[in-house]
C-alpha cells in the first residue's frame, strides 16, 4: 500500500490568503504586535514555529500554554467571522473532495494530513470546505514545530492507524517548502497551484505539478510517476 500525505491550505483549500489575514490579525489583537507576513523570513514556516519566533524577537522569551490558547481562540473567531462574511474563501480546491472520496475507495492508496497549521483551524477550514477527513490520521502545529517533523508524526500515525507499512510515500503540497520536506525526508512530491506559484515549485525542485484536482486520473499520474524511496528501507522512518 502507498500512503498520500496532504496538506491543507492551497492544497486542499483555498484559504491561504484568508488564513495569513486571521493570523496576523489575531496576533495583533492578542499581543498587540504587528507581525510581518513575510513568511520566508521565519525558520520554522508553521504556526507554532511563526508564533515562537515572534515571541523571542519581541519579548526575549517563548509564549506559554495560556498565551497560545487565547491566540488559538482569536485566531479561530476570526476565521469563522470572514466564513460568515464571504464563505467562498473558504472553498475546496476544485476536485479535492471527490479525489478524497476516490482514493479512500482504492485498495493501493492510505490517506493522511500533515499541515503546519494549528489543528482547530485546520480542521475549521477542511470542515467548511466539505473535505472528508473524518478518522484520517493527522499530525499539526500543535504536535512540532518543524515541518518535517510534522510529517514525520502523520506518518507515524498512519502507520499505527492503518496497521502497516508503506511501499511509497508522497507529499501534496502547495509552497516551496513542502517540496522542500519532501526531499528531505526522502519522499514523492505532487504540487498543486491553485492558490500557489507554479514557478516557485518548480524552481524549489518539483517536478510533478497540478493545477488542481479537476482531471483526477492525470492527479495519480503524476502520483504515479512522483519520485519516492521506499518508506520501509529509509531509517527515519523505523518504528
Amino acid at each position: 500500500m502507498n500512503l498520500l500525505v496532504f496538506d491543507i491550505d492551497g492544497t486542499l483549500t483555498t484559504t491561504n490568503e484568508v488564513d495569513t489575514r486571521c493570523f496576523a490579525r489575531a496576533f495583533l489583537e492578542t499581543f498587540d504586535i504587528a507581525l510581518d507576513t513575510s513568511w520566508h523570513i521565519y525558520p520554522h514556516r508553521t504556526d507554532s514555529g511563526i508564533i515562537r519566533h515572534s515571541f523571542c524577537k519581541h519579548f526575549g522569551r517563548t509564549p506559554t500554554t495560556i498565551e497560545l490558547d487565547l491566540f488559538r481562540e482569536r485566531f479561530l473567531n476570526l476565521l469563522d467571522r470572514e466564513w460568515r462574511a464571504a464563505p467562498q474563501n473558504f472553498r475546496a480546491i476544485a476536485g479535492a473532495t471527490r479525489a478524497f472520496i476516490r482514493i479512500a475507495q482504492q485498495r493501493d492508496y492510505a490517506l493522511a494530513l500533515a499541515t503546519g497549521g494549528w489543528r482547530v483551524s485546520a480542521l475549521f477550514k477542511l470542515e467548511k470546505g466539505n473535505i472528508p477527513i473524518v478518522g484520517l490520521p493527522a499530525a499539526f502545529a500543535d504536535d512540532a514545530t518543524e515541518r518535517e517533523e510534522i510529517a514525520r508524526i502523520a506518518i507515524d500515525r498512519a502507520k499505527f492507524h492503518y496497521e502497516q507499512q508503506f511501499d511509497r510515500i508522497i507529499l501534496v503540497g502547495d509552497s516551496d517548502c513542502d517540496v522542500t520536506t519532501a526531499a528531505r525526508l526522502g519522499l514523492g512530491f505532487v504540487g498543486i497551484t491553485a492558490d500557489a506559484n507554479d514557478a516557485v515549485l518548480r524552481t524549489a525542485g518539483a517536478q510533478y505539478v497540478l493545477r488542481d484536482y479537476s482531471d483526477f486520473a492525470t492527479f495519480m499520474r503524476a502520483v504515479e510517476k512522483a519520485a519516492g524511496v521506499k518508506a520501509c528501507r529509509c531509517p527515519i522512518f523505523d518504528s
